[in-house]
């Protein structure tokens, strides 16, 4: 990761720790889920910055524009409804309006984002291996370790503009068949699974080290889904293809 990365990626954790803490402060009952979505608002953001662009200045802007970690709190804070029951009967209809008007206005690009059709299919367009220079910038190298196992990204087309990466990749991950097979003629078949979710476009594959040493440098691999699952289906674009580099 180069130095801008460094700094993007210490700037994020410490803004999702002073939001982690905030919520905390009062017992968020969603805590995990703004979570989440703030992290893929920030990737977003991070995400659609040209290389000239990722300066410190322009990192440090984006976390301004976020707001106060501590803004989510105080907007959320079971206190406010508390307060609302106490409201006289006849302006408690204005006093709910007026809660849900101001946390909409704050929170609506990141909290409660467009009610979307959900993916039924996606579909690999691109295969490569995750530490090379093919992956994009915002994907920290040291975000998988360097082992024995074979670590892949495969980029899908499939994307809902205005929609969080996890709300709208969630429900396909949770439903679809995780595992792949590697084929190539007259060689074994090397089986790998999807694991640990994605980055925005990008889906991280593990090939365990038991079926990566299977996969003879120089040979041009094939990618096939089981795809047990009938209803959520990832499907493979004609000639992609992964090769693993001689050494």
């Amino acid at each position: 990761m180069n130095t801008q990365g460094k700094h993007w990626s210490n700037l994020k954790s410490e803004y999702l720790k002073k939001v982690e803490k905030a919520l905390s402060s009062v017992r968020h009952p969603q805590m995990a889920e703004v979570l989440e979505d703030v992290q893929s608002h920030l990737d977003q953001r991070f995400g659609e910055l040209e290389s000239d662009e990722q300066t410190r200045k322009r990192f440090e802007e984006i976390i301004t524009e976020m707001g106060p970690a501590s803004d989510y709190a105080e907007l959320l804070e079971p206190a406010v409804a508390a307060s609302v029951q106490h409201v006289k009967s006849k302006h408690f209809l204005w006093a709910s309006i007026a809660v849900v008007i101001i946390t909409a206005v704050i929170l609506l690009p990141i909290v409660i984002s467009p009610k979307v059709k959900e993916h039924k299919h996606l579909t690999i367009s691109r295969v490569y291996w995750f530490h090379s220079d093919e992956r994009p910038s915002s994907i920290p190298d040291d975000a998988v370790p360097k082992n024995d196992d074979g670590h892949m990204l495969f980029h899908v087309d499939e994307w809902f503009e205005e929609v969080g990466t996890a709300k709208q990749y969630r429900p396909f991950l949770n439903q679809a068949d995780e595992r792949f097979v590697l084929k190539a003629d007259g060689h074994p078949y090397v089986h790998a699974n999807a694991e640990r979710g994605c980055w925005s476009q990008e889906f991280y594959i593990r090939i365990p080290k038991s079926e990566y040493v299977k996969i003879e440098a120089g040979v041009m691999y094939t990618i096939h889904p089981v795809n047990s699952n009938l209803k959520y289906q990832w499907k493979v674009a004609p000639g992609v293809i992964i090769c693993k580099p001689n050494q």
